[in-house]
């Protein structure tokens, strides 16, 4: 069992990463497209390229990182919330390691790093686990 698992969450993990590159730059591109192009707001580009990027991420985790054939009426609203939760610790992160003399810069990347391990965990356990 041990000789299958850990390349099957090895490719989880690469595929998760790759997707995380992906609707990153997509996400990037709809707000640049949106607040340079469009001369929208920037609250209102930033709100539907993190949507954008955000919906992305969910689409081809369940489909490819995670293949998983479960509802989505419940795995939509887990992965929002994983996602939330995520978020709230990767800014307590950022403020705790700020408050303790952190540099900005690093703060904020010790933050994003927890933020996709959670985000990951919390798919992989909650969100598309096998008896969801």
């Amino acid at each position: 069992m041990g000789a299958t698992v850990m390349p099957n969450l090895r490719g989880q993990i690469g595929r998760y990463i790759l997707i995380g590159l992906l609707n990153t730059g997509v996400g990037l591109a709809v707000i640049f497209a949106l607040h340079v192009g469009a001369e929208l707001s920037l609250a209102v580009s930033n709100a539907v390229g993190y949507f954008i990027g955000w919906l992305l991420s969910y689409v081809l985790n369940r489909s490819w990182t995670f293949a998983h054939s479960g509802s989505m009426a419940r795995s939509l609203p887990l992965y929002l919330l994983v996602v939330l939760v995520a978020f709230g610790v990767n800014l307590l992160v950022i403020v705790g390691l700020q408050a303790q003399g952190i540099p900005y810069v690093v703060a904020q990347i010790s933050g994003a790093a927890i933020y996709s391990i959670l985000t990951f965990i919390g798919a992989k356990i909650v969100v598309f686990s096998e008896h969801s």
